[in-house]
């Protein structure tokens, strides 16, 4: 009779089928998570790109419905930003190229000078006041009389420094009723605001404009107009604001996934 003698170092070491079963099972249920995750993944980024795509379109539709360029008035300096690039027409029908860098006073010298040339080229039937003269102004609304010193001109006002102070401000000409000289002499601010408006004055204020060879100041009086280039970033920003959109849509559904994914891993594949 033969006897069959159970081997137990043997038994232990052969794995059972249970256990085969069941890692192939953990292997088919990862396999199963990564291609649903995947696949919801690439559909997200495709369908949800819309975004960034309506946004570079969108963009480009307003770049190219703005000109190339603007053309303002002296006045319409304010307009400008640091950094633009602008072509400045003179009256004397020369030129300048360069990119605009703010605004600033003319040095005391040159501005006297300048203001010196204009009162002798008017006619004596018009009375300018003398930079430093005294100056006495009624108010609007309330007919309150001011007394200040005469700094120059600036666009639509004047600069004016009240006596015994050290600073220097701006009086708009339409917050003048009557302006006159020391010896009482009307300086008509209607007509002042007037010739301001039509950039008739000489003024206080100049351009900063780098060009190629120098920072140079243009004085505003010296200005025909102003040619400012318009950026076209448009569709960059509608670019970058959509693929913000969609990334934080891909992002959020990546999570939520995750999630689903980690409930899958319980699913019988039996």
């Amino acid at each position: 009779m033969i006897e069959y003698v159970r081997d137990e170092n043997r038994a232990r070491c052969a794995p059972s089928s249970n256990n085969v079963w069941e890692g192939l099972m953990d292997r088919r249920q990862v396999v199963f998570r990564s291609f649903v995750h995947s696949s919801f993944l690439l559909f997200s980024a495709c369908v949800l790109c819309g975004c960034t795509v309506l946004g570079f379109g969108t963009g480009t539709l307003i770049d190219s419905g703005k000109p190339d360029k603007e053309i303002l008035l002296p006045e319409g300096a304010p307009n400008l930003g640091s950094g633009d690039d602008v072509r400045i027409s003179l009256v004397d029908s020369s030129f300048t190229d360069g990119t605009y860098e703010g605004k600033a006073y003319l040095d005391s010298s040159v501005y006297a000078a300048r203001y010196a040339k204009f009162r002798q080229s008017m006619s004596s039937s018009t009375t300018f006041p003398n930079l430093g003269d005294t100056l006495r102004a009624t108010l609007k609304p309330g007919k309150s009389q001011m007394t200040y010193l005469f700094c120059g001109f600036d666009l639509k006002s004047m600069d004016v420094q009240v006596p015994g102070q050290p600073n220097i401000g701006k009086m708009p000409f339409r917050r003048l009723s009557t302006l006159e000289s020391k010896s009482g002499e009307n300086l008509q601010p209607d007509l002042l605001e007037s010739m301001s408006t039509k950039n008739q004055l000489p003024n206080n204020i100049s351009l900063v404009v780098r060009t190629k060879h120098d920072t140079i100041h243009v004085p505003y009086d010296d200005i025909r107009f102003i040619e400012k280039a318009n950026s076209k970033n448009a569709k960059w920003i509608g670019l970058g604001v959509g693929f913000v959109i969609d990334a934080v849509a891909i992002i959020s559904i990546s999570n939520a996934l995750s999630h689903i994914g980690g409930g899958m891993g319980n699913m019988n594949f039996n």
